[in-house]
């Protein structure tokens, strides 16, 4: 998917993180991943509120959400 940059807030030991990143390979995505943990405060900021699970996906500054989501967003994409 030409012109599309996704970052990915995840953390250590994330299946689901890993599985995000994956999909994000798979369509051709590229994306950088930031440590959840270590910057918690700016993804609730970025977010708008707190989340208590990872991964949380932007696609082109956009707030995708989780693994499921993102998901959707691709299914959406793919009908649109």
């Amino acid at each position: 998917m030409d012109g599309y940059k996704a970052e990915v807030y995840t953390k250590p030991d994330c299946i689901w993180c890993e599985r995000t990143k994956e999909l994000l390979a798979a369509r051709g995505i590229p994306f950088t991943t930031i440590n959840a943990v270590e910057n918690k405060q700016a993804m609730i900021e970025r977010i708008g509120h707190a989340v208590s699970t990872v991964p949380q996906t932007f696609i082109n500054g956009k707030y995708i959400g989780g693994h499921e989501e993102l998901i959707r967003y691709f299914l959406h994409a793919r009908a649109g």
